[in-house]
């Protein structure tokens, strides 16, 4: 009896170790102490008075024999697997994961039509991106122009004789290709210009030397976003009534024009925008704050290049193109009020929180942005060359010549990633399971832009990958089914190189075996590590689930597309 109790509590201490190792809070040395200790309760004590060597197993009887028997035989093998020799344990933002062998790795062979299916998924998500490229977008909306006529959408808007000196200001994710379609178009009778942009390409920017191309910084401003917009302002200001300003305008550019108002430092600006980002606020309200907080933005910038003649191209990276919402509408009137900003930063429970200077600007009392009707809007051309609609048909036409039937749920997805991604499984199981409301092979397609309410300490990853991640669990066991969720500018958050994922059906048990803890990556916002793990670990290379393409030169927010092939 005595050694059976004993062998209960070995079995007890090595349930502990692997429940502690599992929460990521033992190394495996410490595993392999406690093992080795459990074991000892598994040896019969020694009688009393005799020497080790001699010792003799007692006699037990033939219930508790058995038990002890059973149970030592069960606990060698356990202590076998877990003593072993093994390959390098590592953790990375408290994803604990057991080292997998190249020979393991080989078990986890492709199901046959997975790569085939995320390979189709990629290149549907490719052609969108390609549908909006900014110089292709520019040089289609002004067909038509030459060195005396400014042409826009088929209209004729300006003479280009009657202008003393033609600038560009250019800022956005897009802005060197928008830059680069304004050159083709007029090409040498533009004059000083300035390019603000969040990255150069390796090869050069290609621009001559009438533009002054530019670093900001995206997605919270820094130094280098002021110092830019000083430029910006620069040229803007000088501009006189016998001019014309062509502003080149695309997403990221409310950060990257960046001016604080009289009072309110940039650290404070950071740290709002930072705020704003966490809350899980729409991009709508976010704009909205910093437009109040702004000497440029909600039509201010229209205000320092008045009296000359202003024309604007838009490339939207907001649902349903608001144009005051873009780039927090440096060009147009805007329609958000002081009152609604107070609303926002109380509904997500901001505004104690805010520094004095930035509550001033949000007082009752302070200045207001232009609004719609103000008599220097009034001749402006303001045209939205390319948006996510545009990228979605693209993705729709790709999709069909893959020999799917394309299923657009249109361009206006918005809402919590977590939620969408639910939602979105949820159709892939109707259409896996039922048919319905289309027969596989079919291509689902949306776009739009959701949100994330991050953690405290977030890890990294952005919206699109975490959509990816909590589908992988969603759709798991679906057959033939994939989704993927990425950015059209090539990003997804600060911090990684990805767009985005696509997952099927057979990951998340592949996760499970790897030893990954997926719970912890999805509360912990770390779905660029958890991907990037299982990469490693099941698949040893990169770029199985990852989209790893790059900047992509434009920015229409995101593609989110279902799969689902006919069953063999």
């Amino acid at each position: 009896l005595h050694c059976t109790l004993r062998c209960m509590a070995g079995a007890l201490l090595y349930l502990a170790a692997i429940a502690r190792g599992t929460a990521g809070m033992a190394s495996l040395g410490t595993r392999t102490h406690v093992m080795k200790s459990a074991m000892e309760h598994f040896r019969p004590p020694t009688p009393r008075g005799l020497p080790k060597s001699s010792a003799k197993t007692p006699t037990l009887s033939p219930a508790l024999h058995r038990i002890h028997r059973i149970s030592r035989h069960v606990f060698g093998a356990l202590a076998a697997y877990e003593l072993a020799p093994r390959g390098t344990l590592f953790s990375q933002n408290n994803l604990s994961r057991r080292h997998v062998s190249s020979s393991a790795r080989a078990e986890e062979k492709d199901s046959g039509w997975e790569s085939g299916l995320r390979e189709a998924a990629r290149s549907i998500f490719r052609s969108a991106c390609e549908a909006v490229d900014p110089i292709n977008a520019v040089e289609r909306a002004l067909l038509g122009t030459d060195t005396t006529k400014l042409v826009v959408h088929g209209n004729t808007v300006a003479d280009l004789g009657e202008f003393e000196s033609i600038h560009v200001l250019a800022f956005g994710k897009a802005s060197i290709g928008m830059a680069k379609g304004i050159l083709h178009a007029i090409g040498s009778k533009i004059d000083e210009s300035v390019v603000v942009t969040k990255e150069i390409p390796e090869q050069g920017h290609g621009l001559p030397s009438q533009f002054s191309v530019l670093l900001g910084k995206h997605p919270t401003p820094d130094k280098s976003s002021v110092d830019a917009t000083q430029s910006v302002l620069a040229v803007a200001q000088m501009a006189k009534s016998r001019d014309l300003v062509i502003v080149c305008i695309s997403g990221g550019g409310s950060s990257l024009l960046c001016a604080p108002r009289n009072g309110v430092s940039l650290e404070e600006m950071q740290q709002v925008t930072k705020d704003l980002l966490a809350s899980g606020c729409t991009i709508q309200e976010k704009n909205a704050v910093l437009k109040h907080l702004s000497r440029v933005k909600g039509g201010q910038l229209r205000a320092s290049i008045y009296p000359a003649t202003c024309v604007s191209l838009v490339l939207s990276d907001v649902v349903g193109d608001p144009l005051d919402t873009i780039a927090s509408g440096p060009t147009v009137g805007d329609r958000s009020s002081i009152r609604e900003c107070m609303d926002i930063v109380e509904k997500y429970r901001m505004y104690n929180r805010l520094p004095k200077s930035i509550q001033a600007c949000l007082a009752p009392d302070a200045k207001e942005t232009p609004k719609p009707g103000d008599p220097m809007f009034a001749k402006d051309v303001v045209a939205v060359i390319a948006n996510n609609r545009l990228a979605v048909s693209a993705a729709a036409s790709k999709a069909k010549s893959l020999g799917y039937t394309p299923l657009v749920l249109g361009s206006h997805i918005e809402g919590d990633a977590l939620e969408v991604a639910t939602v979105m499984s949820g159709i892939a199981k109707s259409l896996r399971k039922d048919g319905i409301p289309i027969k596989p092979p079919v291509a689902v397609i949306c776009g739009g832009e959701t949100t994330m309410t991050l953690p405290p300490v977030p890890g990294l990853g952005g919206r699109n990958q975490a959509l990816a991640l909590r589908a992988m669990k969603e759709i798991d066991g679906l057959e033939h089914v994939c989704i993927l969720s990425g950015g059209t500018d090539g990003g997804d958050g600060p911090g990684n190189d990805s767009a985005g994922a696509v997952v099927t059906g057979h990951d998340y048990q592949r996760a499970l075996r790897a030893g990954l803890d997926y719970n912890a990556a999805l509360s912990g916002a770390d779905s660029y590590n958890f991907f990037k793990a299982y990469e490693h670990e099941v698949w040893g290379r990169a770029n199985v689930m990852h989209l790893r393409d790059g900047p992509t030169g434009t920015n229409v927010m995101d593609i989110m597309l279902i799969l689902v092939q006919q069953q063999q």
